[in-house]
């Protein structure tokens, strides 16, 4: 156990750790926040009253709307269609360009076609900037949001779970940037591992010791047990910035929504979903350990290990994308390959099972080579 403390410690160079620390707030900062409320989500109108709407279903009406719930829904339109009206009424600039109330604003909408003077076409459009300005509220956009959620459910009333698309399209990019970034710091970790022991001529002096050439198996768990923390610590903060997003709203929404466009594999709520994405975020970190200590392993110089190792990252990093882009929907290459369910927890294992077999192969070739090579 004492081996063990002492193979774990050497993960802990504060040098490798300072850079991936930089390297992952960057990469962070360029592809993740924008999913995030730090980075405006969910990022303009009309997203943001498509995702407000949802939310303020859910607080009224609870995870799904019923037939007499729907029917309340739309007395909240007519409310806003007289909110319009009477921002209409209050400004000059829609009486100048002909419009009296928000239907009048809608047929001139549909129909305007350019052929007008230009004098036409500024009054026109200053009016409609208001309507969908800040002045009013975003008024325009609100109205837009909930003419087309009551729509949504009009198609879909067999699928009454109230879920925003906004945050599960926000999620499923998150969760695939966010395995990658895991990725990159279990190989930023792991591949210097072994191959510093082979720089410093150590190799020799571990394998005559007392645990003989077992010694690889105990450094690999190791280095295993370090890539899992790192990726668990990565996970759990990646997880916590994203639930600022609204993900306890949704908890448990299922994800057949009549707001969704996506097909689920399996009849699972938001929160089951979610944490599914990072069981599954963390399979995939922990499964590139195995690959890239055995490159590691094969790899006598630093020069050695980034020639063998960054395109195995590349290739390993564009698969586990496409594992958890669109996890646990039809739609997710890895379901569309295998057309079975729990696609992803397979693609993601038989990934684990090529690093593990490559591992040991690269042991058996070790355990037979000459102490003194």
């Amino acid at each position: 156990m004492r081996v063990f403390g002492w193979e774990l410690k050497k993960m802990a160079d504060f040098r490798i750790l300072g850079i991936l620390t930089v390297a992952g707030l960057l990469l962070y900062l360029m592809f993740m926040e924008f999913y995030t409320v730090f980075g405006g989500y969910p990022n303009g109108h009309p997203l943001e009253e498509y995702n407000n709407t949802a939310i303020q279903w859910v607080k009224t009406y609870g995870n799904t709307m019923e037939p007499g719930e729907y029917e309340q829904a739309k007395v909240e339109m007519d409310d806003l269609l007289m909110e319009a009206d009477a921002f209409i009424a209050s400004h000059p600039a829609f009486a100048a360009a002909g419009i009296q109330s928000y239907a009048q604003f809608i047929e001139k909408y549909d129909r305007w076609a350019g052929e007008n003077s230009s004098e036409e076409d500024a009054r026109f459009w200053a009016a409609e900037s208001l309507l969908f300005g800040e002045e009013s509220g975003w008024l325009g956009y609100r109205i837009q949001a909930l003419e087309f959620c009551l729509g949504a459910y009009e198609l879909d009333p067999a699928h009454p779970d109230i879920l925003s698309d906004e945050l599960l399209e926000a999620g499923y990019h998150y969760f695939a940037y966010g395995t990658g970034l895991l990725i990159l710091g279990v190989f930023l970790v792991t591949a210097p591992f072994a191959v510093r022991d082979s720089m410093n001529r150590m190799r020799p002096i571990q394998w005559s010791g007392r645990m003989g050439r077992r010694m690889e198996g105990l450094r690999f768990l190791a280095c295993l047990a370090g890539a899992v923390l790192l990726a668990m610590i990565g996970l759990w903060i990646f997880a916590a910035i994203f639930s600022q997003n609204g993900v306890r709203v949704f908890w448990n929404s299922r994800l057949d929504s009549f707001l969704t466009g996506l097909d689920a594999v399996f009849p699972m709520t938001y929160g089951q979903y979610f944490l599914s994405n990072m069981g599954l975020s963390l399979l995939l970190a922990a499964g590139a350990c195995p690959l890239f200590f055995c490159l590691s392993q094969a790899s006598e110089h630093y020069i050695a290990m980034l020639l063998k190792g960054v395109p195995v990252l590349i290739v390993y990093e564009a698969l586990s994308a496409a594992v958890m882009f669109q996890a646990f929907y039809r739609e997710n290459t890895a379901y569309r390959l295998f057309r079975i369910p729990g696609a992803e927890w397979l693609a993601a294992g038989l990934l684990l099972a090529a690093g593990l077999a490559a591992l040991l192969i690269l042991q058996m070739r070790m355990r037979k080579k000459d102490l003194l090579d």
